[in-house]
């Protein structure tokens, strides 16, 4: 059973499109359907995402989610009700029973790990000359090299690297860098051949997490390597430090995701509505110091991968912090592959564009010159300037209808067609998609 098959308990969807397995209209579960009636859009259901259990968004109360969310927000079940509805299993949290004579049975009191302060002084010199070198690196890159390629398809464009001083290791010759242990303030270890074990230095796109203290101003904590190829595809040079990358303490809004590079993607695009905390992987739970920054926050998103481990870890967040709500990508696993999701549909949405005949873009043209004058209307002062201004928006809106009956039935496809890829274009967009999960004019 996924969220098509629970919203026809409510509605019967209509159809409007089979990109991705397809996509259905029909009025809200939740709040009606606006006095359209059979012909309402407001709710939008795609039964072929999320591996099958389907997503839903609604364009009036910003409702969205798996079947796990419907039930919850439609149906007023608690998370295992709904698992159990959907005959999904879940992990029991069994309590903790002790050595006492009752051997009373006791639930555990989560508490988070204190922080692990810094590596080293030698492991921090090391490793800023290493992220220095990097970023000089991929900032003399052209644009369409490989990994600054790869960085700006995922919407981290040069300024997100500056700030989070991204860089490249090419190796030496083309293979990785291998350097002493010792020469970064680690402990020797002693492989089973009797030889020194080295530090390994991958090829790949550095990550650093910089931290800021009250003595230093910028120092390199962590270092994580995006390989090419090859598992593991990230590695973190031994002797980092393992705290969480929390850039911004004490704000009142804050999105959970996995990949740091994720968060520079957010940063980047949407910065100013909520700020991104990079786990490393779904399991990961807050050190000390992240800690206090999300309890003190107004609204978490918890956007953890859409994959098993991510749905898992979900009850964790909301039992934990009440603020915190799932918050799943309107399509991929990630916030980076919606992204470049958007992207491709961009790019079809241009080449669609270049082949529309003269009359098609003759009434796009009237439709941009109509919402022109909509929003030009406001800058009028007098009630003269304002009449007049009316009369051009009359104008042109005649002007238009005019346009749109003498088209053909294809061209009228067409424009149908252009306004369906500018909606999922919309859809796709990754600040309105935070926007959306967040109270109405929200600002950090």
């Amino acid at each position: 059973m996924n969220v098509l098959d629970l919203t026809r308990k409510y509605y019967e969807p209509r159809k409007v499109s089979s990109r991705k397995g397809g996509e259905y209209h029909c009025a809200c579960p939740g709040c009606g359907d606006g006095g359209k009636g059979g012909k309402s859009d407001r709710f939008c259901v795609w039964p072929e995402a999320n591996e099958g259990q389907g997503a839903y968004w609604c364009r009036r109360c910003k409702k969205s989610g798996d079947a796990i969310q419907f039930l919850r927000d439609f149906e007023g079940l608690g998370y295992k009700e709904a698992c159990a509805r959907l005959g999904i299993e879940t992990k029991e949290f069994r309590p903790y029973v002790g050595p006492k004579a009752k051997r009373e049975r006791k639930m555990e009191e989560w508490k988070p790990d204190p922080e692990k302060g810094p590596p080293p002084e030698l492991w921090r010199e090391k490793a800023g000359t290493l992220v220095e070198w990097a970023h000089m690196n991929l900032m003399r890159m052209e644009a369409d090299e490989g990994p600054k390629k790869m960085l700006l398809e995922r919407g981290i464009n040069e300024h997100a690297m500056k700030f989070g001083r991204l860089g490249w290791n090419p190796g030496k010759d083309g293979k990785d860098l291998f350097r002493p242990r010792e020469s970064w303030g680690l402990e020797t270890e002693i492989k089973d051949n009797g030889q020194k074990k080295r530090l390994w230095i991958p090829r790949g796109i550095v990550i650093p997490m910089i931290r800021q203290t009250r003595f230093h101003d910028g120092e390199v904590w962590r270092i994580r390597i995006r390989r090419e190829k090859d598992d593991p595809r990230y590695y973190v040079i031994p002797g980092s430090n393992m705290d969480c990358m929390l850039r911004w303490e004490g704000h009142r809004a804050y999105i959970i995701v996995e990949s740091e590079l994720d968060a520079h993607l957010i940063e980047n695009e949407a910065g100013d509505l909520a700020a991104p905390i990079p786990l490393g992987n779904a399991s990961r739970k807050p050190d000390a110091r992240t800690w206090h920054s999300l309890q003190g926050a107004a609204v978490i998103l918890n956007a953890l991968d859409y994959d098993e481990a991510g749905r898992d870890q979900s009850e964790w967040w909301a039992r934990h912090l009440p603020q915190c709500k799932r918050w799943i990508v309107v399509e991929g696993k990630d916030p980076g592959e919606m992204y470049q999701q958007q992207r491709l549909v961009k790019r079809a949405l241009d080449i669609k564009l270049t082949c529309l005949p003269p009359d098609v873009l003759d009434v796009f043209s009237s439709k941009r010159a109509l919402k022109q004058l909509e929003t030009e209307i406001v800058q009028q002062e007098s009630e003269e300037e304002i009449e007049r201004h009316w009369e051009k928006i009359e104008r042109v809106q005649e002007e238009l209808e005019i346009k749109l009956r003498c088209l053909s039935v294809d061209s009228i496809q067409m424009i149908g067609e252009v306004e369906e890829l500018k909606k999922h274009i919309k859809r796709l967009d990754l600040r309105e998609w935070i926007q959306v999960g967040l109270p109405k004019g929200w600002r950090i």
